[in-house]
């Protein structure tokens, strides 16, 4: 499982983020830069969008085109083919 990106505040030198485990998100953490005393600042949790998720499908499907493998993207359109016995004119 990925290790969560947390945002910091240190009064000196501003925001910076810093990958760390859940458990240990809320202990004090020295600034990289100055090691002065920082604050978590609480965010929004990244989730990734339908669109990126839309984008990174379409990439699969261009690199399967590439490679030769036949690929469905959708439902068949245009009139339906009838079973056979079934076609009345």
């Amino acid at each position: 499982m990925p290790v969560p990106v947390y945002v910091y505040r240190c009064d000196q030198c501003g925001p910076y983020d810093q990958r760390r485990n859940a458990e240990d998100s809320s202990r004090p953490l020295p600034c990289p830069r100055c090691s002065g005393d920082t604050k978590r600042v609480y965010t929004a949790p990244a989730i990734r969008s339908r669109s990126t998720a839309s984008a990174a499908a379409a990439g699969d499907r261009i690199d399967r085109a590439r490679a030769g493998e036949p690929i469905v993207t959708g439902a068949p359109v245009g009139r339906r083919i009838p079973s056979t016995g079934s076609h009345v004119h």
